[in-house]
C-alpha cells in the first residue's frame, strides 16, 4: 500500500512590490541589532546596581514576554510575514533580541537615571580587588555592603592606586525601580 503524500499549501509567487518591502524589514533589521548591540554596553553598567542580577532576569521575562507577544500580534496582522519568502526574514528575530535585551538595558538606564531619593556616601574597607581575565580587563572591588559582599567596576587607573583594606567613599542612591546603586566612589584622604 502507498503512503498518500501530504498536500503542500500553496503560496503565490510575491509581487515585486512585496518582495521590495521584505528588503526594507530586512534593512531596518540591521538597525534594530545595532540598537540591540548599543543595549549591551547599558547591561555592563549593572554592575553598578546592588542586585542587577535580579534586575536584570525580572526584566528578560519581561522583555521575553513583551517580545513574544508583540511578534505574534505581527505576524497574525501582517500575512505576508508568513509567506514562506519571509520566514527566512531577519526583521522579526531582530525586533524579538531587541525586546530580550533591551527591556533588561531601558530598566537599568531608568533606574541609575531618576533615582528616589538623595545620594548617601559612606566609607567602606575594601575587602578585595579582583580583574577579569578577558582582553580588555575588567577592574573591580569588593566591600561589605549591608551584611553582603558586594562587587563594583572601577576604571583601571582607580584600581591600581587601591589597596585591600583600604577606606573608600562610596556614595550609593535608591534608584527609580528601587534598586540601590553606586553614584560616585572616592579616595579617603587620612
Amino acid at each position: 500500500m502507498k503512503k498518500k503524500r501530504k498536500p503542500t499549501k500553496y503560496f503565490p509567487p510575491l509581487p515585486q512590490k512585496s518582495i521590495n518591502i521584505l528588503r526594507i524589514l530586512d534593512g531596518l533589521a540591521f538597525i534594530l541589532v545595532f540598537i540591540t548591540i548599543l543595549a549591551c554596553l547599558e547591561i555592563e553598567q549593572m554592575d553598578q546596581i546592588f542586585f542587577g542580577g535580579t534586575l536584570f532576569v525580572i526584566f528578560l521575562v519581561v522583555g521575553l514576554i513583551l517580545g513574544y507577544q508583540t511578534i505574534y500580534h505581527i505576524k497574525e496582522r501582517t500575512p505576508l510575514l508568513s509567506h514562506p519568502m519571509a520566514q527566512k526574514n531577519f526583521f522579526l528575530k531582530s525586533l524579538f533580541f531587541l525586546f530580550l535585551i533591551g527591556t533588561p538595558s531601558l530598566a537599568s538606564f531608568y533606574n541609575r537615571t531618576f533615582p528616589f531619593n538623595s545620594t548617601t556616601c559612606a566609607i567602606f574597607p575594601i575587602l578585595e580587588k579582583g580583574q577579569s581575565s578577558r582582553t580588555p580587563s575588567s577592574y573591580f572591588i569588593y566591600f561589605q555592603h549591608q551584611n553582603q559582599k558586594e562587587r563594583l567596576s572601577i576604571n583601571k587607573d582607580m584600581w591600581m592606586a587601591i589597596k585591600e583594606n583600604q577606606p573608600m567613599e562610596i556614595c550609593i542612591a535608591k534608584g527609580g525601580l528601587g534598586f540601590e546603586f553606586v553614584k560616585e566612589i572616592y579616595f579617603v584622604h587620612e
